[in-house]
This record gives C-alpha cells, structure tokens and sequence, in this order.
C-alpha cells in the first residue's frame, strides 16, 4: 500500500465519519412562553437543523385552564 492510498483511504474514512456524526446530532427542543394577565402562550419546537423547524405545538392557557394545546403544520 502506498503512501498516497493510505491518506485517499484516510480522507475517506474521516468524510464517511463526518457525514454520520451530522446525522446523528439531537435536535435542539425549546418553549417560548408569554403572558398577559392570566392569558399564557406557550409554543414549543424542536430544531435539528437551521432553519428547520420539527414537531412545532402551541398551548393557550386562561386563567390555569388550557384552552387550545394543539400539534401545528
């Protein structure tokens, strides 16, 4: 094997690894909440990637009864 092999072979193997390390990262899962009076939103995601948004829900709360807790497009 020579030396040039080696490092085609090398450089294969780190793309390959490199390409399953970007498959296999969690995304990222947040809530945003707001509040006026005793009317609170919340709107939670996930976010694997940038700019890409997974698994959007949006909660309404009246006065600490849930009135709306729904799965979005």
């Amino acid at each position: 094997m020579t030396i040039r092999s080696s490092i085609t072979q090398s450089l294969i193997g780190l793309a390959l690894f490199s390409t399953t390390a970007v498959f296999t990262q969690a995304a990222t899962a947040e809530t945003i909440i707001g509040q006026s009076g005793n009317v609170r939103a919340e709107i939670s995601y996930e976010k694997p990637e940038e700019y890409q948004y997974k698994n959007v829900r949006l909660k309404i709360i009246r006065a600490g009864k849930t009135i709306l807790d729904q799965k979005l497009p």
